[in-house]
């Protein structure tokens, strides 16, 4: 996971990681857009859509999980 977070994260002109304060900054046409990346633990709760560096694993259980280094979280695709 930690090879992969900095592959994704080595393109800073594309993308960044989530700040405890990070607001989204209206961009101006034309502009490039960063795209914040979000932890699992993060996005818990949460209704507003957000990019997420993870690693989707089918457990011995059936059931699929969506996990960091941070936390797995269940996932239903019904």
């Amino acid at each position: 996971m930690a090879l992969a977070e900095e592959r994704v994260f080595s393109h800073t002109d594309k993308y960044q990681r989530a700040k405890l304060n990070a607001k989204i900054i209206p961009t101006k046409p034309g502009e490039k857009k960063i795209e914040t990346v979000y932890n699992v633990n993060s996005i818990i709760g949460s209704q507003i859509a957000k990019w997420v560096l993870g690693i989707l694993n089918q457990r011995e259980d059936g059931n699929y999980y969506l996990e960091d280094s941070t936390l797995s979280v269940k996932v239903s695709f019904s």
